[in-house]
C-alpha cells in the first residue's frame, strides 16, 4: 500500500508599496516593502521551491502599504507567479479576490493590513483548501536545503515524546552564516526592557540551538513567522491577533500554549533571510518600524 503524504501548503507573504520615483502614504507599516517598479524578491523565493523534494502547494497572499496600491500589485505579483505556473502549484490571494473568501465567513474578518492579518490569510485559505501543514515562509528568504519539507513532516502533526508537535520553527541564518541577530549583544546593557528584544531573541536561540538533539528537535517559545510551520489541528483552534502591530510570531506561540499545544524548534530546518535593507544580518530595526 501507497504511504499517505501530507497536503503540504507553503504560504509566502509578499510586501509592495509605491514605486520608487512616488511618495504616498503608508497605511500600513512593512518592515521593506518592494517598490511596485522594481522585481523584488518574491521571484527568488519561488525558484528555490523548484528544487524541493516533496509535493505542495504555493499560496501567496499579497499585501500592500496603501490600498489604492491593491491593483496594481495583484497584476505584479501575478506576472511574477506565471512564470513559474509549469513548475509550481501557485494560488493567489490578494485584496483584490479576497473577498471571495469573506463571503462564505459568518463574518468577514479577513483582511491585509497589518501583519497578524496577513498571517492569518496565509492559515485560511490552505486550510480551507484541505491543507494538513502550512509552511510560512517569507518572500526575502530562500530555502537551500531540498529536504527542508521532509524534516518539516517528520515531526509537524505527530507525537513526539508523548507530546503532540501542534507547530514548529527552525532559525533564519543570514548571508554571512549567522543565525544570531547582528549588533544585539551590546543592547542587553540597557536599562529599557523595550529596547532590549534583539538580545533576548539572541539569548533564546542560543539557548534552543544548544539544547536541540543533534537533528532533532527541543520544546520552545521561539519561532519565527518566516520559518514557521502549523498543523492542521492548531489552526483549528488558534488564530494570530488581528490587532497586534509586531511579533504576531512569538504572540501565536503563546496562544498557543494557552491551549495546549506547544510549538517545538528544530536548528536543521533553516533558511536564510536575505532582506534588501540590511548588508548582512536581519536585525536591520528603524525607525519607522
Amino acid at each position: 500500500m501507497e504511504e499517505m503524504r501530507e497536503n503540504i501548503w507553503i504560504a509566502v507573504p509578499t510586501y509592495w508599496s509605491y514605486p520608487t520615483n512616488k511618495v504616498g502614504e503608508e497605511i500600513s507599516i512593512f518592515d521593506h516593502p518592494s517598490a511596485l517598479d522594481s522585481q523584488g524578491t518574491l521571484a527568488r523565493t519561488l525558484e528555490c521551491f523548484t528544487h524541493l523534494t516533496m509535493d505542495f502547494h504555493v499560496v501567496i497572499v499579497v499585501a500592500v502599504s496603501h490600498s489604492d496600491l491593491s491593483s496594481k500589485a495583484h497584476e505584479k505579483v501575478l506576472s511574477i507567479a506565471k512564470r513559474f505556473t509549469d513548475k509550481l502549484s501557485i494560488y493567489l490571494v490578494s485584496q483584490e479576490n479576497l473577498g471571495l473568501v469573506n463571503r462564505h465567513l459568518e463574518e468577514p474578518m479577513l483582511r491585509l493590513d497589518s501583519y497578524g492579518n496577513i498571517r492569518n490569510v496565509q492559515l485560511a485559505v490552505p486550510y480551507a483548501m484541505g491543507a494538513d501543514v502550512v509552511v510560512g515562509i517569507d518572500d526575502d528568504e530562500i530555502i537551500e536545503d531540498r529536504d527542508y519539507l521532509e524534516k518539516v513532516v517528520r515531526y509537524i502533526g505527530k507525537e513526539y515524546n508523548g507530546d503532540f508537535v501542534g507547530g514548529m520553527a527552525g532559525p533564519y541564518y543570514d548571508r554571512n552564516g549567522s543565525f544570531q541577530l547582528e549588533e544585539a549583544e551590546e543592547l542587553g546593557e540597557f536599562k529599557n526592557i523595550f529596547r532590549k528584544k534583539n538580545s533576548f531573541m539572541n539569548e533564546a536561540l542560543k539557548k534552543v540551538m544548544r539544547e536541540a538533539p543533534l537533528k532533532g528537535i527541543v520544546r520552545s517559545n521561539v519561532a519565527f513567522g518566516g520559518n514557521m510551520c502549523m498543523a492542521r489541528k492548531t489552526i483549528e483552534q488558534i488564530c494570530h491577533d488581528p490587532f497586534i502591530p509586531r511579533g504576531e510570531d512569538y504572540d501565536y506561540v503563546i496562544n498557543a500554549k494557552m491551549k495546549g499545544i506547544n510549538f517545538y524548534f528544530q536548528p536543521d530546518m533553516k533558511i536564510t533571510h536575505l532582506p534588501p535593507d540590511s548588508p548582512a544580518s536581519q536585525a536591520g530595526d528603524n525607525m519607522k518600524k
